[in-house]
């Protein structure tokens, strides 16, 4: 968790320093190095997953051309969240709604466990066929093509999220719309 994703963007920028590709190669293939040490450290099969917080201001100002070109910046899956409503006291859930939500989250997690490789249905294949068309034609210039040049893979592993979410080792129609 960074909740200042900004200082990411200028550690990337300084001269010399290998964040940008090493989460570029960690997305590639899993592998992690840092092979600038005398002892170098290397994992290998490693899923990481960044949970930063940005404003649209600061990311403008601070991802640099090289960062969106060189395909750092289309490895994260960028969101604007915005508030939905003003609550002065907070939205606090009930102890039985976290019970609840808690218990179908370790539900989901425990059958994912058991998942080998997903797979989409036949319909989904068709579906998928369609959104892959639409989103290959639909290739923006500049920035936010460069941001958004991963729109697929993007698409996919959300579309993965939401079928572990219903505890399935398939990718339904529903999920791919949802994602």
């Amino acid at each position: 968790t960074e909740p200042e994703f900004v200082r990411v963007l200028k550690a990337c920028q300084r001269d010399g320093n290998t964040l940008s590709a090493v989460i570029r190669e960690a997305w590639d293939d899993g592998r992690l190095r840092v092979l600038t040490r005398r002892d170098p450290l290397v994992a290998s099969s490693s899923h990481i997953s960044l949970c930063t917080h940005v404003t649209p201001d600061e990311l403008r100002r601070h991802l640099g051309g090289i960062e969106a070109s060189n395909g750092f910046a289309n490895r994260f899956l960028f969101l604007c969240v915005e508030r939905a409503r003003i609550l002065p006291t907070g939205g606090n859930l009930s102890d039985d709604e976290v019970r609840h939500l808690a218990d179908r989250t370790r539900s989901a997690l425990a059958a994912a466990r058991k998942f080998g490789r997903m797979r989409r249905s036949d319909d989904a294949e068709v579906l998928w066929a369609d959104m892959y068309r639409q989103i290959a034609e639909d290739e923006p210039a500049g920035l936010v093509g460069a941001i958004t040049a991963r729109a697929e893979a993007q698409l996919l592993r959300v579309a993965m999220v939401y079928a572990l979410s219903d505890s399935s080792p398939v990718i339904e129609p529903e999920h791919l719309r949802a994602a």
